[in-house]
């Protein structure tokens, strides 16, 4: 989890957060170790790197730091907006704005419950954006680009059924499902995202797509200098098991919305 040091201490930062060592810093970024990345546009960096505030930001959060910026009420970002369950940036990496830890926070700290039910610690993730969202900030998500500052009336109107928005946002699944959507296959580039979800249980069940797969593995491996090789231990293995997964999924968020509809 490293913190983020701004150059200078912005205004409004009242809630900047302190390390070990007592510096200052005014954002959070969080990953976890089914991520894959940064893949990085140089002549991007290169140039909206001069235009923010901060010195020395480290080449592959220069986009999140851009799109943080670009409206002062988003408080976090992330590769890939969603609705499934619920509008939330999927959590393989996200940038929080430190004025809204105190809304996120807690719902971190209950993720390290032993013996937490998955679907619990779903509910978690999906929390650390609408409860900035109930709060009346913004999200944003560098994929679909349609939504780089996602309100929470947009989300309102998602909840009771706006068409144009959840068919923007692939009619509320996961768009990295390869059976699903061919979308990351399309990207012009890796860096459109920068960073990817390349394990857990997509990649164990197997439904990314074999094209995205193989497009990440020869880019990691032109990265690292080494010998692109074809992937043995990663085979699409969607099954009939799946489908009724899915399905479960579904009701699980028609019930979600229903009730939240209701308050």
């Amino acid at each position: 989890m490293p913190w983020m040091r701004a150059a200078n201490k912005r205004s409004g930062s009242d809630q900047s957060g302190v390390s070990t060592d007592g510096r200052q810093f005014d954002f959070l970024y969080l990953t976890n170790d089914g991520t894959r990345g940064p893949f990085v546009d140089t002549e991007y960096v290169e140039q909206f790197a001069r235009k923010l505030p901060f010195s020395n930001v480290p080449p592959w959060l220069v986009k999140y730091l851009t799109l943080m910026l670009e409206n002062e009420r988003t408080r976090i970002v992330g590769p890939v907006l969603s609705c499934e369950g619920d509008v939330h940036l999927q959590g393989w990496s996200v940038l929080i704005d430190l004025r809204a830890l105190h809304l996120v926070l807690p719902h971190l700290q209950a993720t390290c419950a032993v013996g937490m039910a998955w679907a619990s610690a779903i509910d978690h993730e999906i929390a650390l954006t609408t409860s900035i969202l109930d709060a009346n900030y913004t999200v944003a998500g560098m994929y679909p680009p349609s939504f780089t500052s996602f309100t929470n009336d947009q989300r309102k109107a998602l909840l009771e059924g706006d068409q144009e928005i959840i068919n923007r946002l692939h009619k509320c699944e996961n768009v990295m499902r390869g059976d699903l959507f061919d979308a990351f296959d399309n990207l012009e580039s890796l860096s459109d995202i920068m960073q990817y979800k390349f394990g857990g249980n997509i990649w164990r069940i197997g439904l990314l797509s074999q094209a995205f797969v193989n497009r990440v593995h020869t880019a990691t491996a032109l990265k690292l200098g080494i010998d692109s090789k074809p992937i043995s231990c990663y085979r699409q293995q969607y099954t009939r098991r799946n489908r009724h997964l899915t399905l479960w999924e579904k009701l699980r968020r028609y019930v979600r919305r229903a009730l939240a509809a209701l308050l």
